[in-house]
């Protein structure tokens, strides 16, 4: 059965004791330099290491095959090593970064940078035994194994290459399908110890640190950038929080059919830095969990309690109801970009289907607005699937927001997200920014619809929070 709820009344006296929420939203243009600026200072950093290589003689002045090759070994490795730290700086969970874009975006450019280092590299392996073997007289295998014998920082930068080799197979589709998260993780992780297994080789054998002193200290200033945003972030981030906040479980409700919201107790928690529409990744030192982190929205923020809402959707979650209530939680983030800093117009259209109502139910509440401002969509395949309408209901009463149900399965009623079918829900869509989140078939067929609809594609926002 397909049905349609009627907005809530605007004018029905509150309810609920929830805190003052500005009324008015004042619009700003939105920043669209931030991915170009970005691009501008990668490219700065190629042109700077490869002025720097022509500077201490990388062109070669002959064609004989042994300075050919090794020139072009020695730029790819140069270019590969920026590439992998500019890799590992967008996944080091640097909040500049990841507020501005997001983690979904800046996984995909992990992922991009991490191709074309893997093919920078293998450059630099292939041209460099052509370039040494065809100096010293070998043969390309013999001269592989010599170098590998004789030279330890050689033998490391060959482990670092395997190592490599085994982060992009399994960053291809196929492997990503086959693997588990945790494997893969685990797999990824090895991207440190490549760079920290790599690095010796780069100095001992890279001409460009041969008696070039500034040549060094930038390549060392670039290491200390990425390793200190690393460590400040990636691991400094769960440490801090552990000891400000002290994350406890404090109990387990069901919300629906395999819908768990997990209220996590803390100290502090005002200077949590949590914006609605966000997540963070949970580890709950428990016997089967402590060794692996989940990323989990956050459906609401009450004093001194976080709430975190899980969908059954593997072996993990499918058992977080079973988690001893006591048990301490280490919280990192929070993460992602899908909050109001991406806003840009008065009015807003939240639009949800079925577990992403999570991180749409705390923007619900606190998105800036006046009222009728704001209003809400939620797709649910049936009314038992339907998460928190007690409190949306609740909300948008106090709030003087717009709430509508669309209930039934997609196959009897066809696509609820054409352009016809927003519009005649919302006349002015065009003038809307709009927040999707659900699953990946109903983001691609709204954003579809919304842009046929007259939505620009830059008022549109969204974010796998499942990367």
């Amino acid at each position: 059965m397909l049905s349609f709820a009627s907005e809530a009344e605007p004018d029905v006296e509150q309810t609920i004791d929830r805190p003052a929420l500005p009324v008015s939203f004042t619009t700003r243009k939105r920043r669209t330099t931030g991915p170009i600026a970005l691009l501008a200072l990668l490219m700065l950093n190629v042109v700077v290491v490869t002025g720097l290589w022509l500077q201490h003689g990388g062109m070669p002045t002959d064609a004989s095959q042994e300075t050919l090759f090794t020139a072009i070994g020695q730029i790819t490795a140069l270019w590969g090593t920026l590439a992998a730290l500019v890799q590992i700086l967008l996944i080091a969970r640097v909040p500049g970064l990841d507020g501005r874009f997001g983690m979904d975006r800046l996984v995909r450019w992990h992922r991009w940078v991490g191709f074309s280092l893997a093919w920078c590299l293998l450059a630099h392996v292939v041209a460099s035994t052509i370039g040494w073997a065809a100096g010293d007289g070998r043969s390309v295998l013999s001269e592989f194994l010599f170098l590998n014998v004789h030279h330890t920082s050689v033998l490391l930068a060959t482990l670092g290459f395997g190592l490599l080799v085994a982060v992009a197979v399994t960053s291809a589709r196929a492997s990503r399908r086959a693997l588990s998260r945790e494997t893969w993780f685990v797999i990824h992780l090895l991207s440190y110890a490549m760079m920290a297994v790599s690095f010796p080789h780069l100095v001992k054998v890279g001409t460009d640190f041969d008696h070039h002193r500034w040549t060094t200290y930038y390549w060392v200033l670039l290491y200390t950038v990425v390793v200190v945003a690393l460590v400040w972030h990636r691991f400094g981030n769960p440490v801090r929080n552990t000891r400000r906040h002290r994350f406890v479980l404090g109990s387990a409700r069901c919300e629906a059919p395999g819908v768990v919201s997990l209220r996590l107790h803390a100290h502090a928690l005002d200077r949590f830095p949590l914006r609605a529409g966000q997540f963070v990744s949970v580890r709950f030192l428990a016997r089967g969990w402590f060794h692996r982190a989940h990323p989990f929205s956050v459906s609401a923020q009450d004093g001194n309690v976080l709430r975190i809402t899980v969908k059954a959707l593997g072996d993990d979650t499918a058992r977080v109801a079973d988690i001893p209530v006591g048990t301490r939680v280490i919280v990192e983030g929070p993460y992602g970009a899908f909050t109001e800093a991406a806003r840009t117009r008065a009015k807003v259209l939240l639009i949800a289907g079925g577990i992403g109502i999570t991180p749409i139910r705390l923007l619900f509440e606190r998105l800036a607005g006046a009222r009728g401002d704001i209003t809400l969509l939620y797709r649910s395949s049936s009314v038992e699937d339907v998460v928190f309408r007690d409190e949306l209901d609740a909300i948008a009463r106090d709030r003087g927001c717009n709430v509508r149900y669309i209930i039934g399965p997609r196959t009897e009623h066809g696509d609820l997200f054409t352009a016809a079918s927003l519009r005649s829900i919302l006349p002015d869509i065009a003038a809307h920014d709009v927040y999707v989140c659900g699953p990946p078939s109903l983001v691609v067929s709204a954003t579809a619809g919304l842009v046929d609809a007259g939505v620009a594609p830059n008022h549109i926002h969204s974010e796998d929070f499942a990367l």
